[in-house]
C-alpha cells in the first residue's frame, strides 16, 4: 500500500489523552467527572467495546 508495511494492525496501537479541566471542582470532582465521561463518550465506547463493522459495495462509474 504505497511503500507503507501491511503486517500488523492498521490502526493505532495505542491513544492517550491529556486533559485539563479549568473548573471550580475538587480533585476528587474532577475525576467522577472524567469518569462519566469516558461512560459516555461514543468514540470510547466504539474503540473499547465490540462494535460491529459492515462493509457497502459499490462501483465507479466512467
Amino acid at each position: 500500500m504505497l511503500g507503507r508495511a501491511t503486517k500488523g494492525r492498521a490502526g493505532f496501537i495505542s491513544i492517550h489523552t491529556d486533559v485539563n479541566i479549568d473548573a471550580d471542582l475538587s480533585h476528587k470532582e474532577k475525576e467522577a467527572f472524567l469518569q462519566d465521561i469516558e461512560k459516555r463518550c461514543p468514540i470510547a465506547d466504539n474503540m473499547s467495546g465490540a462494535t460491529r463493522l459492515s462493509e457497502q459495495s459499490f462501483s465507479f462509474c466512467a
